[in-house]
């Protein structure tokens, strides 16, 4: 006597399951990729230079927002002023301090001149004497400054919004913008202000887990 064969069971096809593997972890990774590896959005870095009380006879040149998947996001803004850079970094010092934030100021000799190769003549540039947050390069030549200021975001975990400023030397032609938006603008015997803003952690904010405060 023949005996009934079990019935068979079924079994789902291969793509089926992959179709439907892709369907629930898609979403998942993608909340993943836009929360912990994708660049932040820099509107709040616009709106941060948006707000600085920056005088009314700076002339805005451009402004570049930038967001990145290996370099990050940023915004730089690009101003015109008129004067010396000694005398203009002051003034940035006062708008980003009455922004509510504080000024970095790194640990550097005064005098550096930079040890040349066995062999190799001497830099035309060396010394670079330093006062305050500008450099003048050799004797009587072009001064420019460097301002970096910061303001804690949260300390857990801690974060910190971070504003570079440079101001140039007066005259000459100077870069604008980067990337598809650079160009070299003449800029009329005055100085350029680049303002830049974006986001850190402390511990990678110039190698310092804790800022100093101005």
């Amino acid at each position: 006597m023949n005996r009934a064969a079990p019935p068979r069971r079924l079994r789902p096809s291969r793509p089926l399951v992959v179709v439907f593997a892709v369907l629930i972890g898609l979403p998942a990774a993608c909340t993943v990729w836009f929360e912990g590896i994708a660049p932040v959005d820099p509107a709040p870095f616009l709106a941060t230079i948006e707000a600085l009380p920056v005088p009314s006879t700076w002339e805005v040149v451009h402004t570049q927002t930038q967001r990145d998947y290996l370099l990050g996001s940023r915004v730089d803004r690009y101003y015109f002023v008129d004067g010396e850079p000694q005398e203009v970094a002051p003034v940035v010092q006062q708008v980003l301090r009455s922004s509510g934030l504080e000024i970095f100021f790194p640990d550097y000799d005064t005098d550096r001149c930079d040890t040349p190769s066995p062999g190799a003549r001497p830099a035309a540039s060396c010394p670079v004497t330093r006062s305050g947050t500008c450099q003048e390069i050799a004797s009587a030549g072009p001064v420019s400054c460097h301002i970096v200021a910061f303001r804690w975001l949260s300390q857990e975990p801690p974060l910190l919004e971070r504003l570079f400023v440079y101001v140039s030397p007066r005259g000459g032609s100077v870069d604008i913008g980067v990337g598809k938006e650079h160009r070299l603008v003449d800029t009329a015997n005055r100085v350029l202000v680049r303002i830049s803003a974006d986001r850190t952690t402390a511990s990678s904010f110039w190698s310092s887990p804790t800022p100093r405060a101005s």
